[in-house]
């Protein structure tokens, strides 16, 4: 029986009349798209043995097995023939308070996390072909290896009428599996001389069909775009409803759900097929631009931009190609098609999202789960020690004593030739050290290990130091290897891990992990800072991931050798004075991060501005070169950014860097804006998220308020100027601009992260002295 490696893309679970069964879709080379079907693994729950249970109106069946609670209560297992009895169950068993386990884990990821199944698996079983769907039911599966798998990839843009509601286009560019190439179907009451990518139709329900007949036939894996899912998949939806269609883009028929949940951004789940936002996955992979408008992201990453400038009025341009040049907006919604995919290739983000789902176990549309990959690894493990873990619910909502690790207070100053050292890892590596997770808290009493916040753990029943000492040994095998997918998957993982177990949301919560985690970090950083500074160092500015030093000045020294050394001291003291204290091993990874030719950093503001590292550093990069660093400074203005300030933040540090005086060339910009010469880099612009009539009516946002006064608002976005009178449109040419709003809130507070330094405000320079008369 031949065996087939496949990468699992989505995953599902259906109770129907013939019963419940795990849906998986994947993509094989040998095979293309693949659906695995299972229906001989019934849901099920644990519940304490001492319980006795309510009536319920179905069958289940109860067993008794070799696992106890946490608390160490016995446990049996509940089998149920569907997955909505058993969440009636469970809500049953909540509201009449018996003691059950895990009812909250969805059975298409029980299946994967017991198997060892992360994302990539091998199956061998009878199939059935139809179409481009090859079929395999209860197959025999295993855990595979990363797969290298093709995959193919279409990115979508939609172009609509804003005051019409209407649909002009669809473009798709379709790449990878060796495809590559661009299709654009349009809106039109008429023929003419056409692109060969390009065709037309005469109504948005032709245009429809044929867009899905060419989708089905593409068959793509990946669906990416620019606000995809809460733009275009979402109007497509709606315009399908009101055409008595369906949104046909899943692999078996289905409908796909789209939901936006508040606070947290959109969501699309389709069958067969993932789909990738482009701004929420970039930002989600550590990705940082001063924002994620498709130009902005496009010209920082290729050095390109859309083919409607944003000097042009692209409302008004892209309904004047519709009227009067179709083939200038298809190639300009092709194009932007075309950049999605330049950006995502660039940066190689579809590599690095493959690696974070293979390691961690979550399939790529669930990567934004952060408490999956915690649970996939320890569940079954936790099984294999004989325990169940509880309800996320039910665990322990304690309060922690101690927050999360913040900023040892910075020392405000402008410094030459400073050091960065790197912490890797922080709280991993003190989970490794001291065992500070669930099973080790539970069995404390089992050859404990004593902590410096008087906590106790075991130092021999633990699981997630095994599963860290294998990551950080695989990336660091990455970083030899010049692998960065991998290497950046897996700092992810263990990145957001321990977050993840630091939230109430956790069903392995509890305050007393918390506690250990954040009040040891403390400590860590404390003593490390007393160190350095008893080597004649001087600590600036100390967070959970660096430290920034000045380091002692010796002859022969360069600041590059200095941070070398301190590191390496660091390092030493610390594999000392935790094997002599606690007789335990440290796995402390300290090195040189960078070397700063001039470091500013700024006096908090504020108490808020404490919590996370704000600097401006010229960093020397391994070529010799200097490169401007701007981190943390965003904070500054909480709301909207105007070009004004992200220009003015650039030139100043700049001007900061190259020794330049600053203080005359701020209140000549001062001076430039009050006279009106800035007019054309005030402009505020901002999405609208829903229909204007949603938003509240006493009190909207700036950008709301501005969008009612026009007769026919925007639907995406919309540019506006602060007035005397607030916030009024661009569109309306307002000439009573509030120069002084833009001067006290855009560009006052970047200008005194410097001024400050010196005892100076921006006020204290572009307002005269008020003269005392007494």
């Amino acid at each position: 029986m031949t065996a087939y490696p496949i990468l699992i893309l989505t995953s599902e679970h259906h109770d129907d009349p013939k019963g419940h069964r795990l849906v998986y879709y994947g993509k094989s080379d040998e095979l293309g798209a693949v659906e695995l079907i299972f229906d001989q693994t019934p849901p099920l729950f644990f519940v304490d043995r001492e319980e006795k249970l309510p009536a319920l109106d179905f069958s289940f069946e109860r067993k008794q097995l070799r696992l106890t609670s946490m608390s160490g209560r016995p446990v049996d297992g509940l089998y149920f023939g569907a997955q909505h009895e058993l969440r009636r169950a469970a809500d049953r068993f909540r509201a009449t308070g018996v003691r059950h386990f895990e009812a909250d884990v969805r059975p298409e990821d029980r299946f994967l996390m017991e198997r060892y199944i992360n994302g990539c698996a091998v199956i061998a079983g009878e199939a059935t072909t139809k179409g481009k769907l090859t079929t395999f039911r209860n197959p025999k599966i295993k855990p595979g290896r990363t797969a290298e798998t093709s995959l193919r990839v279409a990115s979508l843009d939609i172009e609509t009428g804003v005051a019409s509601g209407e649909l002009y286009s669809i473009a798709v560019h379709l790449t990878g599996d060796g495809k590559d190439e661009g299709r654009v179907l349009m809106l039109a009451d008429r023929r003419e001389t056409l692109p060969e990518n390009l065709d037309l139709y005469p109504s948005e329900k032709s245009l429809l069909t044929a867009f899905f007949t060419w989708f089905r036939e593409a068959d793509p894996d990946l669906i990416i775009g620019w606000h995809v899912i809460g733009f275009d998949l979402m109007y497509l939806e709606r315009k399908c409803q009101d055409l008595g269609m369906t949104l046909d883009i899943s692999r078996n028929g289905s409908k796909p759900t789209l939901v936006e949940r508040p606070g947290r951004g959109y969501f699309a789940s389709i069958s067969g097929r993932v789909v990738l936002d482009g701004p929420p996955t970039l930002r989600a992979n550590g990705h940082v631009f001063p924002n994620y408008k498709l130009e902005t992201v496009a010209q920082e990453v290729l050095g390109a931009g859309k083919l409607i400038t944003p000097a042009q009025d692209k409302i008004a341009e892209i309904e004047r190609q519709f009227r009067e040049d179709k083939p200038a907006l298809a190639r300009y919604n092709l194009e932007d098609c075309a950049l999605v995919t330049r950006i995502f290739n660039e940066i190689e983000l579809t590599p690095l999202l493959l690696r974070r789902s293979f390691f961690s176990g979550a399939l790529l549309g669930k990567l934004n789960l952060t408490q999956l990959p915690l649970d996939h690894y320890y569940l079954p493990k936790l099984h294999r020690e004989g325990m169940v873990a509880p309800n996320a619910e039910d665990a322990n909502k304690a309060e922690a004593e101690t927050d999360e690790i913040g900023l040892l207070q910075p020392v405000p100053g402008v410094f030459q030739n400073a050091v960065r050292l790197e912490i890797h890892n922080l709280y991993p590596t003190l989970i490794r050290i001291f065992k500070i997770e669930p099973l080790a808290r539970v069995k404390a009493d089992e050859a404990p290990i004593d902590t410096p916040a008087g906590r106790r753990f075991s130092s021999a029943r633990h699981l997630l130091p095994a599963w860290f000492e294998a990551l950080n040994a695989r990336e660091a095998e990455a970083r030899q290897q010049g692998d960065k997918a991998t290497s950046q998957a897996i700092e992810a993982l263990l990145r957001l891990t321990p977050i993840a177990l630091q939230k109430k949301t956790c069903r392995f919560y509890h305050p007393e992990l918390a506690d250990a985690l954040n009040k040891i970090g403390v400590w860590l950083l404390q003593e490390s800072k007393s160190f350095l500074e008893s080597k004649g160092a001087q600590v600036l500015l100390a967070d959970a991931a660096s430290m920034f030093i000045a380091a002692p000045e010796r002859e022969a020294d360069t600041p590059e050798a200095a941070g070398k050394r301190m590191a390496a001291e660091l390092k030493q003291h610390w594999r000392d004075r935790l094997q002599r204290e606690y007789g335990a091993t440290s796995h402390l990874q300290v090195e040189l991060g960078g070397v700063y030719r001039k470091l500013a950093l700024p006096r908090p503001r504020v108490k808020e501005d404490t919590s996370k590292r704000q600097y401006a550093g010229l960093l020397i990069t391994p070529a010799g070169k200097a490169r401007a660093e701007v981190i943390g400074m965003e904070r500054v203005i909480p709301g909207t950014w105007t070009a004004l300030a992200t220009n003015f933040l650039e030139t100043l540090f700049a001007k900061m860097f190259a020794d330049e005086e600053v203080e005359s060339w701020i209140i000549e910009l001062a001076d430039s804006v009050k006279a009106g010469a800035l007019d054309d880099k005030l402009v505020y612009k901002r999405r609208i998220k829903k229909p204007l009539d949603e938003y509240s009516k006493a009190s909207p946002p700036p950008h709301v308020k501005a969008a009612r006064l026009l007769d026919k608002p925007p639907k995406r976005e919309i540019a506006y100027l602060w007035t005397k009178r607030g916030p009024v449109p661009v569109d309306l040419k307002p000439s009573d601009i509030d120069y002084d709003h833009y001067l006290s809130k855009q560009i006052a507070p970047i200008a005194d992260l410097l001024l400050s330094l010196n005892g100076k405000s921006f006020k204290s320079l572009t307002e005269p002295e008020q003269i005392s008369l007494f």
